[in-house]
């Protein structure tokens, strides 16, 4: 007696010797297997959703049978289609002697892996195999094979039917040396390994209408030290009217605002996407790279990770617009499915109501020439928290452009902050790149400087130097295409931030690493 959530197929043997019952309980250990020699086998898939007791006795009233090619089939009563809805499929397969040689038990008998079926009692004893759970493991190759082949009927349609699945990602490793640093004397050495991973889920379907859906599972700092990071997590619907995205998504600051030329040519080649090898946007394990933007989600505050819902309009004539709202900002503790820990601020909350927006453009200005414009800006409310104790607003907004021709693109982005959670004081910030991809080399020059308005508070962490003067950043990146998704690279670094109160830092890096991305 058992109930059913899904297809199952049982086996019930119904020797046409004698007229033993199919509930008998006698052993069949011991006997010879010509017992069995046209024994049928019943096989029966029950139709998911059944929720009535199943026994040998009950299914064999529920149906009757006719003649057909190898074998009895199973016939469901016309009068009750309640019946033939719960038994999905049934036949009578019959045991050939030839298909199983001499039969005596040791021939293999003993070392078949008995089949799995689910409330089905066992006949005989549990000591040894018995011949008839032999026939059954048969038995259920063929079962196996006719549910792989049989076709589903309009109830059984899955509903997420022509969805498909991409799995993307990237796995890599990285070698850091100092080549100086203001804290250089202090360190017992000087140079270091680093190993990081990504992982992404991406579904989508499009209808026969043109409607487009999907989602993104996306999982980061995969590596021995972080915990794992789900820095991903929304679904989207796109048509002809735009695309409306609702989940742990980035931001329109980040979608329009980012213009970084290394990183889109990095892209072409298939080395983009990371944060190893990635010049300016990379995560400068060694230091530094405090204080810079190349749009809000830098030093703002913002992140790509908070729970949103986002408008993208369809682009016409090159130009799009896009804007989103986030109910609150402030870590992990305030996304995906926060609940009540939303409704109350918290030692990590930075903003309520955040409101970006932006508008870009993109097109051939004329002899192969490739311009984009874009610009944004950004809002929120500041709340009273540990990390925002004077509780500043978002104020923020940036310009950015990128022409490019051939294999040489050049950007430059400018971010300016009226009010961060930071420092109600001024900060601007403007990154400026021109790579050259050639065959399959890239090579990237990147320089960022970032000034703000003194009395700021700005700190520095290694130092404890206070309100940030300027800051000066420089990168230089190499990168080779071993193969397909296959790249080694090697940057330099240099960073210089001085302050008007206390000591000010200066560090240089040199990376080198291998990046498979998949």
């Amino acid at each position: 007696m058992c109930r059913f959530s899904a297809h199952h197929a049982f086996f019930f043997t119904i020797p046409r010797s004698r007229g033993m019952h199919p509930n008998d309980r006698q052993s069949d250990t011991g006997q010879s297997f010509d017992r069995f020699l046209g024994t049928e086998i019943l096989i029966v898939i029950v139709h998911y959703g059944w929720s009535q007791a199943l026994s040998p006795a009950n299914v064999q009233q529920r149906v009757r049978s006719r003649p057909g090619a190898g074998g009895r089939r199973c016939v469901l009563p016309a009068t009750d289609p309640g019946q033939a809805r719960n038994i999905h499929f049934c036949m009578y397969v019959t045991i050939e002697a030839q298909a199983y040689g001499s039969g005596r038990r040791g021939d293999r008998a003993d070392t078949a892996t008995e089949p799995a079926r689910p409330c089905l009692r066992r006949h005989g004893p549990r000591e040894g195999k018995s011949m008839k759970q032999v026939l059954l493991g048969g038995t259920a190759l063929v079962a196996a094979a006719l549910i792989g082949a049989m076709p589903a009927s309009a109830a059984d349609q899955n509903v997420t039917s022509g969805l498909q699945l991409k799995i993307s990602g990237f796995i890599a490793a990285q070698s850091a040396l100092v080549l100086t640093d203001t804290q250089h004397s202090s360190f017992d050495r000087d140079y270091d390994f680093q190993s990081d991973a990504r992982l992404i889920f991406d579904v989508k379907n499009v209808t026969d209408s043109g409607l487009e859906y999907g989602g993104r599972i996306r999982f980061d700092s995969i590596n021995r030290r972080d915990n794992v990071e789900v820095s991903r997590v929304y679904a989207y619907v796109k048509g002809s009217f735009g695309t409306i995205t609702f989940g742990d998504a980035p931001t329109i600051a980040d979608d329009f605002g980012y213009v970084y030329a290394h990183d889109e040519l990095a892209g072409d080649i298939g080395a983009g996407g990371g944060d190893f090898g990635d010049l300016l946007d990379g995560d400068f394990p060694l230091g530094g790279g405090n204080f810079y933007s190349i749009d809000p989600t830098y030093l703002g505050g913002l992140t790509n990770q908070d729970t949103r819902i986002k408008y993208t309009s369809p682009t016409l004539s090159g130009f799009s617009f896009g804007v989103d709202f986030t109910p609150v900002v402030g870590g992990a503790t305030h996304a995906g499915n926060g609940g009540r820990n939303d409704l109350i601020n918290d030692a990590s909350t930075l903003y309520e109501n955040v409101v970006t927006g932006g508008v870009n453009w993109e097109g051939d200005i004329g002899g192969g020439v490739d311009l984009r414009l874009a610009a944004t800006a950004a809002y929120g409310n500041g709340v009273s928290t540990d990390n925002n104790p004077e509780h500043h607003d978002l104020e923020a907004y940036t310009l950015g452009g990128r022409v490019k021709s051939g294999g040489i693109a050049a950007s430059v982005d400018w971010t300016h902050y009226s009010s961060l959670y930071l420092t109600s004081k001024s900060v601007d910030s403007v990154v400026g790149d021109v790579s050259y991809t050639w065959g399959p080399f890239l090579a990237s020059l990147s320089y960022g400087y970032t000034w703000a308005g003194s009395n700021n508070g700005l700190v520095q962490p290694y130092t404890n130097a206070t309100d940030l003067k300027d800051n000066h950043l420089a990168g230089a990146n190499l990168t080779y295409t071993i193969a397909p998704g296959l790249n080694t690279y090697a940057e330099v670094t240099y960073e210089k931030q001085n302050f008007r109160v206390g000591k000010d830092f200066e560090n240089a890096n040199l990376l080198t690493g291998l990046n498979v991305a998949f």
